[in-house]
């Protein structure tokens, strides 16, 4: 029995998630972005739903109607995004005495290198949220708000 062209389509994007995205944002959370990095990413989800789909790049359709042909509402870079935001709000609510609060938080004695900041894990939220760190850490203390709030920054911050 055939399967209608829309279930094959819901399966083929079920698989691809599982199996293939599943595996590459493994430890997304503790990742730090830059502009290359999510263009990439962007870049390879595309490609795949395209080769899903059949469709070639020379034939000029937009990234938006491949999404929306697969039935996907957000993009990976998005899907990495709601998960640091999650992954912050858990650690935030952490017990101070937990090594991972301590590493994620803690400040490092000694002199910076010259030159240029390197990128740190939080500056990525600080863009994200438009909001500054001490802000985001009040807002994390209550699960509810913060649950809202990482939903909230997902849906109007057009990532």
């Amino acid at each position: 029995m055939w399967q209608s062209k829309a279930i094959r389509i819901q399966t083929k994007t079920r698989i691809l998630s599982v199996c293939v995205i599943s595996v590459l944002l493994y430890a997304a959370e503790t990742w730090t972005l830059k502009k290359r990095d999510m263009n990439r990413l962007r870049a390879f989800e595309t490609k795949c739903l395209r080769r899903l789909l059949n469709v070639k790049w020379q034939q000029k359709i937009k990234n938006t109607d491949i999404m929306k042909r697969t039935g996907t509402s957000i993009n990976i870079v998005q899907r990495i995004i709601e998960r640091k935001l999650n992954f912050f709000g858990h650690i935030r609510r952490m017990q101070d005495d937990r090594l991972l609060k301590q590493a994620v938080f803690g400040i490092m004695d000694g002199k910076n290198k010259r030159g240029r900041p390197k990128r740190r894990w939080m500056d990525d939220l600080a863009v994200w949220c438009n909001k500054d760190i001490c802000t985001l850490h009040g807002l994390a203390m209550d699960r509810r708000n913060w649950s809202h709030f990482v939903k909230y920054d997902m849906d109007t911050n057009g990532h």
